[in-house]
């Protein structure tokens, strides 16, 4: 094993250049290592298979549980007793442990075959450390260290060429970072021979790449030629199998130097990707789904289940470190594989079907090839062997020569079928021909009689169209009255209209107007939406002397005969009021009940009309500040401040409260004014105001209102709610909120009574 100086110096200036490799100069005290070689046997090499067979018996070990010993620290543990032989090591070898083996070496110089360590590749990170003339030469190896940091002799290869020297001693820390145990079988192997070994593997593996490639370009050019997905999905799996061979099979670790060691554990899955593509590539090229109904549902479930599969080795692989166990589950699930299929090709093999016994042949050996390595790989319990995988290899090979055999041969059976197609058509053509000949003829015969009849039919037709010209004439009449009619109808709705219009400009004209409500109420508003041109609602307000009367009312209807009500009740309240009655309210109700009855002409009679309407009235007498409330169905809603709440006056009504506000709610009496079938006087409710207390009157064309998502009435408690909401407000930005609310409620229904809305802040 032993080389030249100058080789020794060719080999340190290539460590230096590839900067994968530091040489750290240490100067170790003489009698330290003179003690150090004293201490353990010196494996003396004269023939590479005789070392490999005493190494083991040479090589010491010690267990770094911690992981933080360095090379000077484990030098110095060495000669405290801490390394005991490998042989006779009973420990649990652990992954969660950093290792050091330490052996010495002895070459011999009539040997002149360069040298190499094969470290198992099972050992993920390796540090080896050589020393001889007390100078530490430090390199770096192992399956998970990448190409650029690696210091081994070929890629992929865990090689560690050593130096041609007489003596050498040696370290090595082994760590692994995933759950799988290190390996300590070391092995001395000849440079030259592992060189020609991996050429020859490269030149190989090359070849059978390109095969894949040319083959799967093959499969792609027949697709855009046919269109026919079949092609795809043979592409699609050549394309995978590369990839497994490019990964799995370290082509692509030898082939793309720095390609990073990490991915090394997710190369299996290109297989099983792989398997969906060739599953469906099968079904669509022996058509299972017809010929064989049940295997294509099993060939559909396991498609499904590999999917799955795919997704979860990803996650396991990427979130635990149980890469062995992983593996090991790959492997139970391609023998699973391979044994289905085994019985699914025997069913191809045995069938009349030539495509299908293609395919059971290429599948077989798919099969006798991956078994072959499988098998290899449980007998030598070892996945990163190479030399297991050349089996697999060849069985791909084999399978897609004779599935591309296949691709052929079913293409020359399409070219033939469409061939035998064109004759046939060819012949149908012509027959065609001669019957458009015969056809021609005989529709020629038909034509001439067919000429006669309608000669005779257009004589008939002549006729009926006079006699349509003349219907037409008539109906040209009728349709100039109707012009006539219609123009008379839209000039009697205009006229109505305009009647309807002029009635609501008087309707407006009677209704107090805003210059003078400004002057006796500064802060109000009033919201008054008629439902058609003239309101059924109405508000009626006066002041006289210190006192303030407001009137809210709903007449019976709306629209014209609504108006007409409203015209009544305002006429009737002047007249009450010019007889100066502003005592109780209660009274004015009262007194314009009979009133209404006395005009309507009602005595209470069922088969009578019952026309009339409910109203709300407060009177406020300025100077004393109290308010006097009269209802006939309608109520008036008080908001009062919390704070201002005093004694047990409002305590009897019901109310709903706010944090800060307090609304309270005065019933009128369940009577309307007019007839009514119960009547008693109306209640008049009087009670002290305060000072910034606010106070409503409304009629139920609000309340009543259907809208929203589900087309449901607003309610009054809604209208509660909306009206504590706006109190911090101004009264006009109240009125603006509240016409918002209600269209934004309605928006597309329609509108179903006229809404009046009568609110005063003291």
């Amino acid at each position: 094993m032993l080389q030249s100086p100058n080789k020794l110096s060719q080999f340190l200036q290539e460590i230096k250049r590839r900067k994968v490799t530091r040489v750290i100069t240490i100067y170790l005290l003489f009698h330290l290592v003179t003690f150090g070689l004293s201490a353990q046997k010196v494996l003396s090499i004269t023939d590479i298979e005789q070392a490999n067979e005493s190494l083991f018996d040479h090589i010491e070990i010690l267990c770094d549980t911690s992981g933080s010993f360095d090379i000077s620290q484990i030098r110095f543990a060495k000669y405290e007793g801490e390394f005991s032989p490998l042989s006779s090591f009973t420990k649990e070898i652990s992954s969660d442990n950093t290792y050091w083996l330490h052996f010495i070496v002895e070459g011999s110089h009539e040997s002149n075959e360069p040298t190499g360590i094969f470290i198992p590749k099972e050992n993920h990170i390796v540090d080896v450390y050589s020393i001889s003339d007390s100078v530490l030469f430090t390199q770096k190896t192992g399956l998970y260290v990448d190409g650029i940091e690696n210091s081994e002799f070929i890629p992929f290869s865990n090689i560690i060429q050593i130096a041609d020297e007489e003596t050498i001693e040696f370290y090595l820390r082994i760590r692994n970072t995933y759950k799988e145990l290190p390996n300590f079988q070391l092995e001395f192997v000849n440079l030259d021979t592992e060189i020609k070994t991996n050429n020859r593997r490269i030149i190989f593996d090359a070849v059978l790449q390109g095969m894949l490639w040319l083959m799967a370009f093959y499969g792609l050019f027949l697709y855009l030629l046919n269109k026919d997905k079949l092609y795809i999905y043979y592409s699609l799996y050549i394309f995978f199998e590369s990839v497994l061979m490019m990964g799995c099979f370290a082509f692509g670790f030898r082939f793309i130097f720095n390609l990073p060691r990490s991915i090394f554990v997710y190369t299996d899955i290109p297989f099983f990707i792989g398997f969906i593509f060739y599953m469906q590539f099968v079904r669509y090229f022996i058509n299972t789904e017809k010929l064989f109904p049940k295997w294509d549902k099993s060939l559909k479930i396991i498609q499904s289940i590999l999917i799955i599969l795919v997704i979860g080795i990803s996650i396991a692989h990427y979130s635990t470190n149980a890469t062995l166990t992983i593996f090991a589950i790959q492997n139970i699930i391609i023998w699973l594989l391979l044994m289905y299929f085994l019985v699914f090709i025997i069913r191809l093999l045995f069938s009349k079907n030539t495509l299908a016994k293609i395919i059971g042949a290429g599948t077989f050996l798919l099969i006798l090839g991956y078994g072959v390595f499988s098998a290899l790989i449980v007998l030598q319990n070892s996945y990163y062997n190479d030399a297991l995988y050349l089996p697999a290899k060849i069985g791909i090979v084999l399978e897609l020569i004779t599935f591309t055999f296949g691709i052929s041969y079913r293409y020359l059976l399409i070219e033939k079928e469409k061939q035998k197609y064109q004759k046939k058509l060819i012949v149908q053509l012509n027959e065609n021909v001669e019957l458009q000949g015969k056809v021609t003829r005989e529709l020629e015969d038909k034509v001439n009689e067919r000429t006669v009849e309608i000669s005779h039919k257009n004589q008939l037709l002549e006729q009926q169209k006079e006699e349509v010209e003349a219907q037409r004439d008539e109906i040209e009449a009728q349709r100039d009255q109707l012009a006539i009619h219609r123009d008379l109808v839209v000039s009697q709705k205009k006229e109505i209209t305009d009647s309807i219009n002029y009635a609501q400009r008087i309707q407006s004209a009677i209704l107090p107007q805003n210059s003078y409500l400004k002057k006796i109420m500064p802060e109000y508003f009033i919201v008054f939406k008629p439902k058609d041109i003239v309101s059924g609602d109405f508000y009626w307000i006066k002041e006289f002397d210190s006192h303030l009367i407001v009137i809210g009312a709903d007449c019976t209807g709306h629209g014209v005969p609504g108006g007409f009500m409203s015209m009544l009740g305002i006429t009737l309240l002047n007249d009450l009021v010019v007889q100066g009655n502003l005592d109780q309210p209660g009274e004015i109700l009262g007194q314009l009940r009979l009133k209404v009855k006395e005009m309507l002409a009602q005595k209470g009679k069922l088969q009578e009309q019952k026309d009339g309407m409910d109203m709300a009235i407060f009177i406020i007498d300025r100077d004393t500040g109290v308010l006097q409330f009269a209802g006939a169905n309608n109520p008036l809603y008080l908001i009062r401040k919390k704070d201002l709440l005093k004694g047990k006056e409002l305590e009897s009504y019901t109310s709903l409260e706010t944090e800060d506000l307090q609304l309270f709610e005065l019933k009128g009496d369940k009577q309307p004014i007019g007839v009514h079938w119960e009547e008693t006087d109306f209640t008049s409710h009087t009670f002290s105001l305060q000072k910034h207390d606010t106070i409503y009157v409304f009629s139920d064309g609000i309340v009543d209102q259907y809208g929203g998502a589900n087309r449901k009435k607003y309610k009054a408690v809604n209208f509660k709610k909306l009206l504590l909401s706006v109190q911090k407000e101004s009264m006009e930005k109240q009125k603006q909120l509240i016409e918002n609310e209600f269209e934004s409620w309605r928006n597309d229904y329609e509108q179903i009574d006229d809404v009046c809305v009568i609110g005063l802040r003291i």
